[in-house]
């Protein structure tokens, strides 16, 4: 049984081991708020140094082995690959068990969980760390990727209140920011602000990628370039997943956008200087507004 004050969790088991995974477990291990801990994933060598790392203290590659008697699962997959792991874990939780998720989508999550779990829905909190980097895998986990960044929980009509408080006072111990939302309006921010970008390095980066004299643009790329791209590290099969999960909100976002870059081409077409520099000026301001969020 987990205890609220202080966060105990006696059995925690973490299905894909990486990066934000990866980095909860550090913290929870830091202030001993977690007793055994099971990694589940498919790649033999993560998991060999996420047990080599400390991260975790067994591993294995069956999740319904792995859940039986947990106190709370945290789901740190692919949004796509969720519903079936409910499937394989359901037949074997324990009905005071808390499954958890960190997923960038909820919408599509929520519905999954809904069609698998049942009457079981109440055990379900859904949440979503705004947190990460370039670099993914446990290697790069660490115990202060969270501090003062924002976990948002949006809880179901039907959570469980107590699961919910466990969950919300394990993130806290990571020195985030608890924020509670709608599902649906979590997927559209998030949207605009992390999957939009997202698109938009990638495909700058692969439009570069594929012009003439290509190597002579890496060579002269400014530091303007580098900074704003660095997001085009990131696991390319990760984003193309929460991109396809998130296609209802994205798509619109997308064209959105589009339609600002070319209305953007024909101001300059038609040497209208006034109206960009009022455009970019109003995005400096814009940008400011970010950074003081950020501070």
């Amino acid at each position: 049984m987990i205890s609220v004050n202080p966060v105990y969790i006696p059995k925690l088991v973490l299905i894909g081991v990486g990066l934000i995974g990866g980095s909860l477990l550090k913290v929870l291990q830091k202030e001993n708020a977690v007793g055994e801990v099971v990694g589940v994933g498919r790649g033999v060598e993560n998991l060999q140094l996420a047990h080599s790392m400390g991260v975790i203290d067994r591993f294995t590659h069956d999740a319904a082995e792995a859940v039986q008697e947990a106190d709370m699962v945290v789901i740190a997959t692919p949004v796509g690959a969720f519903e079936t792991i409910l499937e394989q874990i359901l037949p074997h939780l324990k009905k005071d068990a808390i499954v958890t998720d960190v997923g960038s989508v909820k919408g599509e999550i929520v519905l999954a969980a809904r069609r698998v779990l049942g009457t079981q829905i109440d055990q379900f909190v859904p949440a979503h760390p705004i947190a990460g980097s370039e670099n993914s895998g446990v290697m790069a986990a660490m115990v202060n990727l969270f501090v003062d960044h924002n976990v948002i929980i949006t809880p179901l009509p039907e959570t469980r209140t107590e699961f919910r408080s466990v969950v919300e006072q394990m993130w806290r111990l990571t020195e985030a920011r608890i924020v509670e939302m709608d599902i649906d309006l979590h997927d559209q921010v998030l949207g605009v602000t992390s999957h939009l970008p997202h698109v938009i390095v990638f495909a700058l980066i692969d439009y570069l990628s594929r012009q003439d004299k290509q190597a002579l643009h890496y060579q002269f790329a400014a530091g303007g370039l580098y900074d704003l791209t660095r997001i085009a590290s990131s696991d390319a099969r990760m984003w193309s997943d929460i991109c396809m999960n998130n296609k209802d909100k994205l798509i619109p976002i997308i064209r959105g956008y589009a339609q600002d870059l070319m209305q953007m081409a024909d101001q300059i077409e038609a040497d209208e200087g006034d109206k960009l520099i009022k455009e970019f000026e109003q995005a400096k301001l814009a940008r400011g507004r970010v950074a003081d969020y950020r501070k």
